[in-house]
Parts: C-alpha cells; structure tokens; sequence
C-alpha cells in the first residue's frame, strides 16, 4: 500500500512553473489531515536518504487549492544540485495517469478485481508462453495467467518498447514494428490493430507473469 501511495503521488506530482498554479492553503482549510501529509515527506526522505531515488517534487491540491507543495533530496544522482520546487522534469506516459484513475474508479464499484486474469478481456492473452531463456524458439507455458495487476505494476512479462536485446526481444521488435508501432506514434495506432493483442500470444513474453518487472 505505502508503494501504491508513493507511486500515485509521483504521477500526480505537478510540473512546477515560475509562481504556484494554484494558491497554496493550509491542509486543513481544505479538509486534509497536515500531520497525514507529513508523512508524504518522511517516506520520500527516506527513499533519498537510502539512494532509492535522487529526490522529487510532490504537489497536491483539493479543490482548486494548493494544500501540499515540497521539494526533496537532489536533482541528479551526484547529489551536487538541491531539488527546487520549480523543477522541470520530463514526464512521459502520461496515459498512465488516466488508465490508473480509471482502473482504480471501476475497482471502487466493483465492477473488477486486480486479479482477475487479462483473458477475460482479451481471450488471446489467455495462454501465454514463455520464451526460454529469451529464446523464442523455445517456448515453455506461463507460470500462471496474467492479471490485471501484473499490467498495473509492469509485472506481465510481455516486452516493454524497445528494451532488451534478447532473441525474444528482437522478435518483438520486428514483428510489431519496432517502439514506433507499439507506442502508437507511426499512421496506424496500435490499439486499432487486432494484432496489438494477438501478436503478444503468438509471439509469446520474456518472463512468466510476476518474475520480474519490466521485461
């Protein structure tokens, strides 16, 4: 759960700009607990601390307001330049952010569980196999099905873009088209393409579900 939190602050962290873009208000005024938020501080201290990550910028606002604005730990991995609030990051796959609010809205109505399998949304993921020691020529059965959860935390073992340079990963690439194709900047967007879902079947993961973390 602390991880769950920590990462949903992350990908709702604001990009700063010069002044605040909200105005920034007692937690209270807006009904958060400040001593709640406090901690939001010593657990990202502590990731810096420990060399977890170099530091970070958290924003948080309800209601129109500013209720939590910090900076913490360094903006490089030196550890030379203090993290300022006006920070500029690049941030990418910011479909995440949406999927992720969506997923856990339809969870909330228990439309869902994160385990459920992804077959019972897309049958050809259903029995996924594994190339074997990133060979796809030989292929061995999935530990056990993949699960929502296993897409939520990059667990599925299917390929990630263009990371890797296994046999399996390669395969990948050329038979998608490369991270253009799968990323869905080239003409044909990917999710318009059945192949999008039946490739991954076909062409089987790098990893049974929940071994490893993107593959």
């Amino acid at each position: 759960m602390n991880k769950l939190l920590f990462a949903t602050l992350m990908l709702f962290s604001l990009p700063a700009l010069a002044a605040d873009p909200l105005p920034l208000v007692p937690p209270d005024s807006v009904g958060l607990s400040p001593e709640r938020l406090a901690r939001i501080g010593t657990t990202i201290e502590t990731e810096v601390r420990e060399g977890r990550m170099p530091g970070a910028v958290v924003a948080i606002a309800r209601r129109g307001k500013l209720a939590y604005y910090e900076a913490f730990g360094f903006q490089d991995g030196n550890r030379t330049r203090t993290m300022p609030r006006d920070a500029i990051f690049p941030i990418a796959s910011m479909t995440k952010v949406l999927t992720g609010a969506t997923l856990m809205s339809v969870l909330e109505e228990g439309r869902l569980s994160l385990n459920d399998p992804v077959s019972r949304f897309f049958p050809a993921l259903g029995s996924m196999r594994v190339a074997a020691d990133g060979n796809p020529e030989k292929t061995v059965p999935a530990e056990r099905p993949i699960r929502l959860i296993d897409l939520a935390r990059h667990t599925s073992g299917i390929v990630y873009g263009n990371r890797g340079n296994t046999a399996a990963h390669q395969l990948w690439q050329r038979t998608l088209g490369g991270y253009a194709r799968m990323s869905g900047s080239d003409s044909l967007p990917p999710w318009r393409s059945s192949r999008y879902c039946t490739n991954p079947a076909r062409i089987g993961s790098t990893a049974s579900p929940s071994t490893c973390w993107a593959s």
